[in-house]
């Protein structure tokens, strides 16, 4: 029963990630037409931490009540890579909630290079190769989505503080 639970578990995991990339490549192409309706921000990040499969969601500061306009699925995928990312590359996820943004911050090392560069397909963080877990898209998604919306995605580091700050600006 365990073993069929673990499969079913992970038959459910790669659909959605077979969906993702095929929604990814429309967007890619320039072939989605986006549905853009009022959504609250923190059932975006709901829905984002539900396709990781997170038990355990990051601490959320701001207006829970926040709305912005976008296509659910896409922003979902958004939120989805900058919370993995921030679990992957970093410790302390912390989200943020502004009236036209949104923050995604944790404890790391700083980005070498600068956003845009990373923003190019398979372009990843580590500069080691054997011990990557990515392959170098996530960022390259969340900033075709971003553009997609017409919003804005950008970086910075707090280097007394040591936080990467992840921001989409949604105004």
């Amino acid at each position: 029963d365990k073993n069929k639970e673990i499969l079913e578990n992970l038959f459910i995991r790669l659909d959605t990630l077979v969906k993702e990339l095929v929604e990814i490549e429309k967007v890619v192409s320039h072939n989605y037409e986006l549905n853009k309706k009022q959504y609250r921000i923190i059932d975006i990040i709901d829905n984002a931490n539900d396709l990781l499969f997170i038990d355990n969601y990051a601490p959320i500061d701001g207006n829970s009540g926040c709305v912005v306009e976008c296509d659910f699925n896409l922003m979902s995928m958004v939120f989805k890579n900058l919370i993995d990312n921030a679990n992957k590359y970093g410790t302390n996820l912390h989200i943020l909630l502004q009236n036209s943004s949104i923050l995604f911050t944790s404890n790391g090392k700083a980005l070498n290079n600068d956003l845009s560069y990373y923003t190019e397909p398979f372009t990843t963080y580590t500069d080691d190769k054997f011990n990557n877990s990515g392959f170098g898209l996530g960022l390259y998604i969340i900033s075709q989505i971003v553009e997609l919306h017409d919003y804005r995605f950008e970086y910075e580091y707090d280097k007394e503080k040591s936080i990467n700050i992840f921001k989409v600006y949604f105004k």
